[in-house]
């Protein structure tokens, strides 16, 4: 007998205008609120990161042999959940007894080597590099700060 569907909650994400919410009580609100936010209004360079690593990453899939999903398979990594995935091997919601129908290859970020990174095309690894030091290197501390001025003024 098939299940019948079930009435789920939506939930909208909170919008935080980044360049204006300097004081950061706008995403602390959204993350008590919420657990997540959707920043908008970033610096033009973090969108630009974010393109640039989109497109080089559009392009390693498009070029991926089976070969290489082999070679680059998760469990072939140093870090766990690194490397990449077939199509329906994930399930994000597996109560839901649906696989998810996405490809991924899942990446290690910061200073934590991976031998395999030197199979990946030089546009991806350059990509990511810059990717990796403007989140990591500026977007996450000023996130940091901002919510730790936001919590002290609330404490």
């Amino acid at each position: 007998m098939p299940r019948s569907p079930e009435k789920k909650e939506v939930i909208k994400l909170p919008t935080v205008r980044f360049q204006r919410d300097l004081s950061g009580e706008g995403l602390l609100q959204a993350l008590q609120d919420c657990g997540f936010a959707y920043l908008v209004d970033l610096e033009p360079e973090f969108g630009q990161a974010f393109a640039t690593l989109l497109e080089a990453s559009k392009d390693f899939f498009h070029q991926l042999t089976k070969e290489d999903r082999k070679v680059l398979a998760r469990g072939q990594w140093r870090a766990a959940n690194a490397g990449y995935v077939g199509v329906g091997v994930e399930a994000l919601a597996p109560e839901s007894g649906n696989h998810d129908p996405k490809e991924a290859f899942n990446v290690v970020y910061g200073d934590r080597y991976e031998p395999l990174e030197t199979l990946l095309p030089v546009s991806l690894r350059t990509a990511k590099n810059t990717f990796d030091q403007l989140v990591l290197g500026r977007l996450v501390p000023l996130l940091v700060d901002r919510l730790g001025e936001a919590l002290e003024r609330h404490s």
